[in-house]
């Protein structure tokens, strides 16, 4: 589900830097275990503690949301461990 999200990314979402920054290796996995999982509660929570966090503005399909995000922030940190960089968690500065 994620990979094919991947090959066509949701143009509605596009995240800053600042935006993806906020979420580090932890948490990226906490948010695929939700996106694998079926509690549409606890995606609806994640969702809005996301969307607080990171100021984002608009309200869309909570699953949708949290699978740009997690396809957004895990590139991220993909391409920054190309250059040595890894964010392990939120409080992580690199």
């Amino acid at each position: 589900d994620a990979v094919a999200a991947q090959r066509n990314p949701d143009r509605r979402f596009v995240f800053t830097d600042e935006q993806m920054s906020a979420y580090g290796a932890y948490e990226l996995q906490t948010l695929e275990g939700v996106l694998r999982g079926s509690d549409n509660a606890a995606a609806t929570i994640v969702a809005e503690t996301i969307r607080n966090k990171i100021g984002w503005p608009y309200e869309y399909d909570d699953r949708a949301f949290l699978t740009a995000y997690y396809n957004a922030v895990r590139a991220r940190l993909e391409r920054g461990m190309l250059f040595g960089k890894r964010k392990k968690d939120k409080f992580d500065r690199v």
